[in-house]
């Protein structure tokens, strides 16, 4: 393996919990090892989405000022966990759950009728900042969500 591929297999190892999983993973790591690597595959995915949540979900935190909540505080809820446990840093599937806690976390905390659209609208914005660095450049755009918006 010459260094090229030994950065990928690491970055590929970081973000990717299947990676992790795998008996037989190209990287031998002892069990020390293997749970420091995993700690920090952690934080590097609160860094992340911290990053893209704090970006997407700006004008609710302007709005929410003085209420002390925010989009980003969902990278220390457990279920943020569990998602970046269990799914990829970067994918769809991700992005799409933690886009979900990040709603469900600020629903219901203003009572305007534009609220549930700022939120619609910043949701869209993380789906697709949370998910551009890892896409595959294709020769025609795809959709990645579906909404009361879209059909």
């Amino acid at each position: 393996m010459n260094d090229r591929e030994l950065q990928d297999e690491i970055i590929r190892y970081l973000t990717e919990p299947a990676a992790r999983a795998k008996s037989g993973a190209r990287l031998a790591l002892a069990p020390e090892q293997a749970a420091r690597a995993a700690h920090f595959a952690r934080f590097l995915a609160r860094r992340y989405y911290r990053d893209r949540l704090g970006r997407s979900f700006r004008y609710s935190a302007m709005m929410l000022k003085g209420v002390g909540r925010r989009a980003t505080d969902v990278v220390e809820a457990e279920e943020f966990n569990r998602v970046v446990s269990s799914r990829a840093m970067g994918s769809l599937a991700a992005a799409q759950r933690i886009g979900t806690l990040a709603v469900e976390h600020l629903t219901g905390l203003r009572g305007e009728a534009w609220w549930p659209a700022l939120l619609d609208y910043e949701h869209a914005h993380f789906l697709q900042t949370a998910t551009s660095e890892s896409r595959q450049s294709q020769q025609h755009p795809g959709t990645i969500f579906k909404n009361k918006f879209c059909s």
